[in-house]
């Protein structure tokens, strides 16, 4: 609570070890009682003035500022002081809500570049290239390392070994560090970059998915949060995370008997186009018609709070994999209709030798009969 500051009008004498010094006495903003020692007057005297103009200012203040003022206090439960608050949100995005876009941050610093090998360049451009695919159009203070760990899961999806992931890295923690203090105050790729380790044993690394039990729940936490679309599409039909954050309504049609999902190349990762159709009369797409039957078509999958919403889902499980909505379509489809041209078309995948080094043998017959036996439950009116 914010209480009335009180504050003498001029500073008192005191002896303090033999010695005169002038004392301000003062209640600060939560109640608290304080006092200031001065050895010249002047000084003591500078601050009774600071203190009672602004408590002047606070008792002229509009009442909606000082309700506003109660309110964010209240939010902060103690965690921090108002003016902590106001001060990690200004050092931490106020002060870049001016910047450019990732994708031209990414042609200035290419630009930049231009002085540097003809290899060299090449690599950097070819290496920020997906950075600036998957994140071009947000700001670089607004990626987390949530962000990159999701991004790197999704490369090494794509059948890129690990020593090549950190290359990737390496060359996205350049441009951040590039670019750190003018637009961004930190750079989230080191952590990522520190947990990924590139030794032999780790190389032909399981993948890992979400069980039938989890997926259950993240179903029905989708529901719940307003998120089911982007949880669906993700999770049956295993599109990637930024591309779902790229995919807008008019990308999507749907009806009682079929689904056909346009993945333009402005959506897809690889920039080249695809198209996702099902129709009734298999597992898969019976899943997801029911799932998505009589569901308005939202105009954006994410429109707004999705980073929030991911939390939520991760918290109804206790973990998160990232890209595990994708690895759990593929390992269940694998096992479901051992097809690996099918599942490779869901995938948007050329070559199906991903499957077995990835996804083949991971989960039984019986997982994957479960997993496409969910269905939302019934709305009770």
């Amino acid at each position: 609570m914010i209480m009335p500051r009180e504050t003498r009008t001029k500073p008192s004498k005191a002896h303090r070890k033999g010695i005169v010094t002038y004392e301000v006495e003062f209640t600060d903003n939560y109640g608290k009682r304080k006092r200031r020692y001065f050895q010249l007057k002047t000084e003591a005297q500078d601050l009774c003035d600071r203190l009672n103009n602004e408590t002047r200012r606070a008792a002229c203040a509009p009442e909606d500022l000082k309700l506003e003022a109660i309110r964010c206090q209240e939010k902060l439960a103690g965690r921090m002081t108002l003016t902590e608050a106001v001060d990690f949100a200004v050092k931490h995005a106020a002060n870049f809500t001016s910047a450019p876009i990732i994708s031209q941050l990414v042609e200035q610093y290419i630009e930049h570049k231009q002085h540097r090998a003809k290899s060299t360049l090449k690599e950097i451009r070819l290496k920020l290239r997906d950075f600036a695919e998957a994140f071009g159009q947000r700001r670089l203070h607004e990626i987390t390392q949530s962000d990159i760990s999701e991004w790197a899961a999704e490369l090494r999806t794509d059948d890129m070994e690990r020593i090549t992931l950190d290359k990737y890295l390496a060359k996205t923690s350049e441009f951040y560090n590039f670019y750190k203090g003018e637009f961004c105050d930190h750079n989230p790729v080191i952590k990522v970059r520190e947990r990924l380790d590139i030794g032999e044993q780790d190389k032909y690394k399981e993948v890992e998915f979400f069980t039938p039990a989890e997926c259950r729940k993240i179903l029905d936490t989708a529901d719940t949060i307003g998120f089911r679309w982007y949880v669906v599409l993700g999770i049956y039909c295993g599109i990637r995370p930024t591309e779902l954050e790229r995919l807008r309504g008019t990308h999507v049609h749907v009806t009682h008997d079929e689904l056909i999902v346009l993945l333009g190349a402005d959506v897809t990762k690889i920039k080249r186009r695809r198209v996702l159709e099902l129709h009734r009369g298999d597992a898969l797409a019976d899943c997801v018609l029911d799932w998505l039957d009589s569901q308005p078509v939202p105009d954006r999958l994410i429109n707004g709070g999705g980073r929030g919403k991911k939390e939520q889902l991760k918290a109804c499980i206790g973990r998160w994999i990232d890209d595990g909505l994708r690895h759990s379509a593929a390992t269940y489809h694998v096992a479901q209709f051992k097809n690996p041209g099918a599942t490779c078309y869901l995938l948007g995948h050329e070559k199906p030798g991903m499957l077995a080094t990835h996804y083949r043998g991971l989960a039984t017959e019986a997982q994957a009969r479960e997993f496409y036996g969910f269905r939302p439950h019934p709305t009770v009116v």
